[in-house]
């Protein structure tokens, strides 16, 4: 019996005639121990690991990657089905094949399943297109044409301007929010008012988050999406495609052997 300051269970008491113990087996028995081991790992030869085989997609590829924003916007909620669908179809599999043996059966499994959510992949990509190319209508509808006496005077008074002047200029109607004269500037070509490419750049990103931030966001978070979602499917498609073809090939190669290693050997 234990005593007080033990965490010991009591001892199994042992056979007086022989010693032994209830759990040991018989002298020439297999014991528990043995048979369970033998259970887990059958005799013989044992499949050799997949060196080729990745059982961890990407944590990029994950549909809740930590510090995104934007979870309420339409193009970001159409990203994330894609990615949560095509994740949880690649962590399954990779889950699946870590524990089956019969890796040709499970290529056969596997094969439509894959093709399967690559096809519903592509399909949220080509509707996260539209909600970008919808987006970007809206904005450029918002920026309008430029066209107009005021609008042409305006960027003529900038192109007047030195070139080393016309960035700090244009840093000025951001700032007093000077919309009208924003979209005549970034509505049109950067040659009708002197800009560089990189004020240009700015002018117009300044302007449309002005006359639809709403639309800008739903183009920048789904355009980030999609390269995303690009990723992660052009590697599970890629590393599938793999598993897929080696997996048939392991058993289909012992089945040649076989073959080959019990064919008559012709006379010589």
């Amino acid at each position: 019996m234990s005593d007080d300051n033990s965490i010991t269970e009591d001892a199994p008491v042992s056979d007086p005639g022989t010693g032994r113990q209830p759990w040991m087996s018989e002298p020439g028995e297999v014991s528990p121990l043995t048979k369970a081991l033998q259970a887990r790992r059958p005799n013989g030869p044992q499949p050799a690991a997949d060196p080729h085989f990745n059982p961890v997609a990407p944590p990029d590829h994950h549909p809740d990657v930590p510090g995104e924003h934007g979870t309420d916007l339409n193009t970001y909620k159409t990203a994330h089905r894609g990615l949560d669908k095509l994740w949880q179809v690649h962590t399954k599999l990779n889950e699946t094949a870590i524990s089956v043996r019969d890796k040709a059966n499970l290529a056969k499994q596997v094969e439509p399943i894959a093709a399967r959510a690559v096809r519903d992949m592509r399909e949220d990509m080509a509707a996260l297109d539209r909600q970008i190319r919808y987006a970007e209508d809206e904005i450029a509808k918002e920026l309008g044409a430029g066209v107009g006496a005021i609008a042409s005077e305006t960027r003529a008074v900038v192109r007047a301007m030195p070139e080393s002047e016309r960035l700090a200029f244009c840093r000025e109607l951001v700032a007093a929010r000077d919309v009208a004269s924003l979209k005549a500037i970034a509505a049109v070509s950067p040659f009708l008012s002197g800009l560089s490419a990189e004020a240009y750049g700015y002018v117009r990103a300044e302007a449309e988050r002005l006359v639809a931030p709403e639309f800008v966001d739903e183009r920048d978070v789904g355009t980030k999406a999609r390269a995303r979602m690009q990723r992660a499917l052009e590697y599970f498609d890629e590393t599938m495609a793999g598993n897929i073809k080696r997996w048939r090939s392991t058993d289909d190669q012992r089945i040649a052997d076989m073959v080959a290693a019990l064919k008559p050997r012709e006379a010589v």
